[in-house]
């Protein structure tokens, strides 16, 4: 058995991987958002006194991402092998449901993606693989419990509201024959982005009549001291007055987000989760 420090890089690689995961967990998580994400904390830009507010995305699950990332997302090494990795056929049991390795995939994908636009590197990076495959299982396993609990409060989706998001994202993309262009390079199916919408809007309507959500609000207080928060660091910022609405807006959104986070929170507080990998 070698010595501990026998390799003169030893402490040096692992605070570079700690540095790397430290760094990744961060930007997945403001990038991808495992419960929730935030583009960064709430702040009011000037620019020729117009305001551009700190932008936040409001994305409830990472698989229900707004807009059409998960679509232009590359579904690659299909089944159990996953960046060069085998996993089991089944990755999780959740509250007694299996959780299949497509669904593990298709999270371990995204949170990839992220990784690699951010300039980490799961193929090469073991701790950066790592720090992918954590938030993916978490992802995963939100995914699987909210749609669990949309379903079991009743909520349903009708199949005029899923054509009026897949309307939406035709208009996104600049017409319905450059959406289907994207599903098909993606190699996906016209049914499975329906099937994705129609999860996002079940859960959709689980986390906004959550006792979580319903008590949300934003006093004229909160919205004065929010100004001068950013006021304190932003010299040119406009006056409160032709900014109040939209610091309101911003603010309404920072915790709308911290709510849905402490329902997913509550949510798998009371599950039973069997992890596989």
């Amino acid at each position: 058995m070698q010595p501990e420090n026998s390799n003169p890089e030893t402490n040096e690689t692992k605070a570079t991987n700690v540095a790397t995961a430290d760094s990744l967990d961060t930007v997945i998580e403001m990038s991808n958002d495992t419960l929730v994400t935030t583009a960064g904390t709430a702040a009011l830009v000037s620019s020729k006194r117009n305001i551009v507010i700190g932008a936040i995305i409001f994305v409830l699950l990472t698989a229900m991402a707004a807009g059409a990332y998960w679509y232009m997302t590359t579904q690659q090494n299909a089944g159990a092998l996953i960046g060069g990795i085998e996993y089991p056929a089944v990755v999780a049991v959740v509250n007694g449901q299996k959780v299949k390795v497509e669904e593990f995939q298709q999270s371990y994908d995204q949170a990839a993606a992220v990784a690699i636009q951010q300039g980490f590197d799961p193929a090469t990076d073991a701790a950066v693989r790592a720090e992918v495959e954590k938030q993916a299982t978490i992802v995963m396993v939100n995914t699987v419990l909210m749609i669990q609990k949309a379903t079991e409060a009743g909520f349903t989706v009708t199949e005029e509201a899923i054509t009026e998001e897949v309307g939406k994202l035709e208009t996104q993309f600049g017409g319905a024959d450059q959406l289907a262009t994207a599903l098909s390079g993606a190699g996906l199916t016209d049914a499975a982005m329906r099937d994705d919408l129609k999860n996002q809007l079940l859960v959709d309507q689980f986390i906004k009549s959550s006792p979580e959500w319903l008590a949300v609000t934003v006093s004229d207080e909160d919205v004065q001291a929010f100004y001068d928060t950013v006021a304190s660091s932003t010299p040119d910022l406009p006056p409160f007055e032709e900014v109040a609405a939209e610091a309101r807006t911003q603010l309404e959104s920072q915790k709308q987000q911290e709510a849905t986070a402490a329902l997913i929170e509550r949510v798998r507080t009371e599950a039973t989760i069997e992890m596989k990998i």
